[in-house]
């Protein structure tokens, strides 16, 4: 896991040297709740996996974009 801050944005990446099967890549709901959330903040969210490479996870999200979104929840909340 890889988190890193910089020119406005948070990266976070995180790889696996694991094999993955096809199965496990295109089944469920993880992969598009994550993608959701990091869209949420106006993030975006990608995804490679390979048999023999393993698995990679990228999320950037920009900070700026952060801030005002956490201010303008908690004005919701409390006007």
């Amino acid at each position: 896991m890889s988190p890193k801050k910089s020119k406005g944005k948070f990266e976070l990446s995180v790889e696996d040297d694991g094999r993955a099967s096809d199965h496990v890549v295109k089944s469920g709901m993880g992969l598009l709740g994550m993608r959701e959330r990091v869209a949420s903040l106006g993030g975006r969210l990608g995804f490679e996996a390979g048999r023999e490479r393993g698995a990679t996870l990228l999320v950037v999200i920009p900070l700026a974009h952060t801030k005002s979104s956490r201010r303008a929840r908690w004005s919701a909340r409390h006007d």
